[in-house]
């Protein structure tokens, strides 16, 4: 995919590193908007319609800033995209931090990932458990199947193992 239209957005930010790592959230929500239809996120930032990928998103928390980094596929990529992205982000970026509940709100609303058990890699271990949350911070938060604990994933792939139905005793709501 030599072809793929990339594009680089970098926001100045006052806020912590840790808040700002949310930021990554609100550019998948307005990347998943921007191209439309039936699509959705898969955490942390890859756009899909079913098993394809359309487009992803990276997010790098820096001192005072933030990178994000987008790759669209030729078939979803306008003269237009980049600009109805980088627009939808500056306005969420304005109001930042104070937003940042609707930004994760907004977020878990597209995820496809939560309400699924999920393989993930968690300090450096293979984990399986069943993804119900993302964080303040836009950490993946996974109760994990062995021990019943709960862990927050930041960083790293998370890969729908199968298509399971939600457990009766899983928390339900985002925490935020």
């Amino acid at each position: 995919m030599n072809d793929n239209l990339h594009f680089e957005i970098t926001l100045p930010t006052s806020c912590s590193r840790s808040e700002a790592r949310s930021l990554g959230a609100a550019a998948a929500t307005c990347l998943r908007d921007a191209i439309g239809g039936r699509t959705e996120i898969l955490w942390p930032g890859h756009i899909l319609l079913g098993e394809e990928e359309l487009a992803s998103v990276t997010c790098r928390v820096g001192e005072g800033s933030v990178l994000l980094t987008f790759d669209v596929s030729p078939a979803h990529a306008s003269e237009t995209l980049a600009m109805d992205v980088e627009k939808a982000v500056a306005g969420l970026a304005a109001d930042f931090p104070a937003n940042n509940a609707e930004i994760i709100q907004n977020y878990c609303n597209r995820c496809r990932t939560l309400m699924k058990f999920v393989d993930v890699v968690y300090r450096g271990m293979p984990v399986y458990g069943f993804a119900f949350a993302v964080d303040k911070h836009g950490g993946l938060m996974v109760m994990t199947q062995v021990s019943r604990t709960v862990i927050t994933v930041y960083s790293g792939e998370a890969v729908l193992a199968k298509d399971e139905p939600q457990q009766p005793d899983m928390p339900l709501m985002p925490r935020v």
